[in-house]
């Protein structure tokens, strides 16, 4: 069964006009090879390298980023973690056949 699955899993979501608090976690798992993990805090900087130290500060950066270093190790498995905290959400996020893991 060497596949990945991929499970979204969603605590709280509470909206409050134009700002939502999100605790949430998105883990993407595979049966093999590496695995990388990327945090995400409003604090955080999408200049920053991910790290629980320096988090950035969308899940854009770490779609984005996952989606490039998918294509390079196909078969790295991801977890992306949101810190605590409040997030404002200025527009809708989408993910596609790109952030799925086969």
């Amino acid at each position: 069964m060497g596949q990945r699955i991929i499970m979204f899993y969603k605590n709280i979501f509470k909206t409050a006009g134009n700002v939502f608090v999100i605790a949430l976690s998105l883990n993407v798992y595979a049966w093999n090879n590496g695995h990388k993990e990327y945090y995400i805090s409003p604090s955080g900087s999408d200049k920053n390298n991910g790290s629980i130290n320096s988090p950035f500060a969308t899940i854009e950066k770490a779609r984005n980023l996952i989606r490039e270093d998918k294509q390079k190790f196909p078969e790295t498995s991801y977890t992306v973690y949101f810190r605590e905290g409040i997030y404002s959400i200025s527009k809708t996020m989408e993910f596609d056949k790109r952030d799925i893991a086969i």
